[in-house]
């Protein structure tokens, strides 16, 4: 499964990246893009992505998060973790009352990269 798929938001841009590579280990990444600044960062490995998109879909036993970049050992699990990620990334109210004030507290927090 290779996945690539962007939303525009009020003030974000959001890129989800999935693939695997040989139908076992898969890879899945969200981005996040400040449309004001420009700045951008990988945000698979914050609390709230984890809790309501990786636990929420896989349980605690997922993989494991290199850098930003979430690697799964289980077949099937990715395109679990997409289809929830899609379902999360499409509810325009979830968006705006959870993620959106995420990313500005941590883009506040001065990780990001231009």
């Amino acid at each position: 499964m290779n996945y690539e798929r962007t939303w525009s938001f009020d003030h974000y841009d959001i890129n989800l990246f999935a693939d695997d590579e040989d139908d076992i280990e898969g890879r899945f990444e969200i981005e996040a893009i400040c449309q004001e600044t420009g700045r951008r960062s990988y945000i698979t490995n914050l609390n709230l992505v984890i809790s309501e998109f990786i636990h929420a879909a896989l349980g605690e036993d997922f993989g494991e998060v290199e850098d930003s970049t979430l690697i799964l050992n289980v077949k099937g699990q990715l395109e679990i973790l997409v289809e929830h990620s899609v379902k999360m990334l499409d509810d325009y109210d979830w968006v705006k009352r959870y993620l959106e004030p995420c990313l500005d507290m941590d883009r506040k927090a001065g990780e990001w990269e231009k």
